[in-house]
């Protein structure tokens, strides 16, 4: 008898009063067992968004994980076995260790199956099967400001250019000098002033400035000093939420002018401004709009006044919505022209 086999045997007997006569012994079941797999645990090292050269964009949340070896220490010595991966949403991932996995962060479903051992039995729950996960996990990368660097003429790549220095330590042998990396601090607080002009704008004066938190720029965070005018706050924390926004949006500002880009989508960032702090921050937005074209949602009166054009969404039938675009300098137009009809 097999271990993971078992025959099911039936006796048929006669029951009489008087005798008991066995009639005969039949076979009528026999039972299967698969031996259930083993998902063996797997972990991977957490990665920071742009490490690897295989990864292009360092800014899009994903890395290019090597998965070639997880296939293999998910088995850990099982040879009748196959395995399937899936993602978050169910879906099965092809193709998975052949090449790198470019992933954003998630855990995702490993499921080891069973290979059946009686292939002319079926199975009506399937096959059998054990399952594990794997957590990828992708930090975002700091983006950090370039440097106007000049170019080295013998390779074409742009260069930090520092005097050379004597050794001029305690020992004058030790190989080591003191260089003032100012250029690369500067870089990194790049819109520090930037921020400080917005911020005098939309507040009507104050300060702001960005500061580093420690002197190893490499490893050191950067903080947000915000001082409305009249305010002596100790902590960002302390400022109301319209105060809040406004430097926030001060930030942004001060980042498109260090590094313009062709349009600014902002959603609803003047929702908790009062009515003063709107017409600011729709005169720094028509200042800055010679430059960049800004496509804002808002539900304020006063910053719809100032848009070109704007666009909406009306349902005049129940359950059917319907995109409404108004031209404002074609309806000013068209309002002046009746006015003066009027009038005369």
């Amino acid at each position: 008898v097999k271990r993971d086999v078992q025959d099911i045997w039936a006796r048929v007997v006669n029951i009489d009063i008087t005798e008991f006569t066995c009639l005969g012994y039949e076979i009528v079941a026999k039972l299967f067992v698969e031996p259930k797999p083993i998902a063996h645990s797997v972990t991977i090292e957490r990665q920071c968004d742009g490490d690897s050269p295989d990864d292009l964009d360092s800014q899009d949340g994903r890395y290019p994980f090597d998965v070639s070896l997880i296939e293999e220490q998910v088995k850990n010595g099982q040879t009748d076995v196959g395995v399937s991966y899936f993602n978050e949403d169910g879906i099965e991932i092809q193709n998975f260790g052949k090449s790198p996995f470019l992933t954003e962060s998630q855990t995702i479903t490993i499921i080891v199956e069973k290979e059946p051992s009686y292939p002319n039995v079926t199975n009506p729950d399937g096959l059998c099967y054990d399952e594990t996960t794997l957590e990828f996990i992708v930090d975002d990368s700091p983006e950090i400001y370039p440097i106007d660097l000049p170019i080295n003429p013998e390779t074409g790549n742009k260069v930090i250019k520092f005097t050379p220095q004597c050794d001029d330590g305690l020992d004058d042998r030790d190989g080591f000098s003191e260089f003032d990396t100012s250029q690369i601090t500067t870089s990194i607080l790049g819109p520090n002033q930037n921020l400080n002009d917005y911020f005098r704008k939309l507040f009507g004066g104050g300060k702001a400035a960005l500061e580093l938190l420690g002197n190893e720029i490499l490893d050191t965070g950067i903080e947000i000093v915000a001082q409305p005018p009249g305010k002596k706050n100790t902590t960002i924390h302390l400022l109301s939420g319209g105060e809040k926004a406004l430097t926030a949006i001060a930030l942004v500002f001060a980042l498109f002018r260090l590094n313009p880009a062709p349009f600014c989508l902002l959603d609803e960032v003047d929702a908790p401004l009062d009515d003063s702090n709107t017409e600011r921050f729709c005169d720094l937005v028509k200042e800055m709009s010679s430059n960049t074209q800004f496509l804002y949602v808002s539900h304020n009166k006063i910053t719809m006044e100032l848009a070109e054009q704007l666009i909406g969404v009306t349902m005049q039938e129940s359950g059917v919505s319907k995109i409404v675009e108004v031209d404002l300098n074609i309806a000013k137009n068209s309002s002046q022209n009746k006015t003066s009809q009027v009038n005369s």
